[in-house]
């Protein structure tokens, strides 16, 4: 009897343990889209791809939203969610460098955040993520890549 008991307050915890894994809910992520000067870019589309199955079942589908005024757009991952999404961002014009789509790990995504920027190597801004967030910054050509542009096209 005394060896039973024992084992009741580990069986208690491994269950809740167990059951808490079960009943995850589903995983936020934000997109913030901004300015390398720190503006936000708002009404901008931004989709992401759900890749993958789990039984054969497909664990989500394509998702689009556009950018807020404070240039944010929110997803929801199914539960479980995907071990990759692809997004990309359609800044709306020719004349901006930006990394507009990539491939990150869900997992990173949602402990640290990732921030995808195209700022210029010597910008006295620096830029982080929170967590469950990718931040997309963005910067306009200058003058000169502007004029080259559509000679770089070609």
């Amino acid at each position: 009897m005394v060896k039973r008991m024992k084992w009741v307050p580990q069986f208690l915890s491994c269950t809740a343990l167990l059951l808490t894994g079960l009943t995850c809910p589903a995983q936020t992520v934000i997109f913030r889209v901004i300015t390398d000067q720190g503006k936000p870019l708002g009404n901008r589309k931004v989709s992401i791809a759900l890749g993958g199955s789990k039984k054969g079942e497909p664990l989500g589908r394509d998702q689009i939203a556009e950018t807020d005024q404070n240039g944010e757009a929110r997803f929801t991952l199914p539960s479980p969610p995907p071990e990759y999404f692809y997004y990309h961002v359609d800044i709306g014009s020719p004349y901006w460098y930006c990394g507009c789509a990539g491939l990150p790990k869900t997992e990173k995504v949602v402990q640290t955040g990732i921030v995808e920027s195209a700022a210029r190597k010597n910008s006295h801004k620096s830029f982080e993520a929170k967590p469950g967030e990718v931040l997309i910054v963005a910067r306009k050509f200058t003058l000169m890549e502007r004029l080259l542009y559509p000679i770089e096209k070609q």
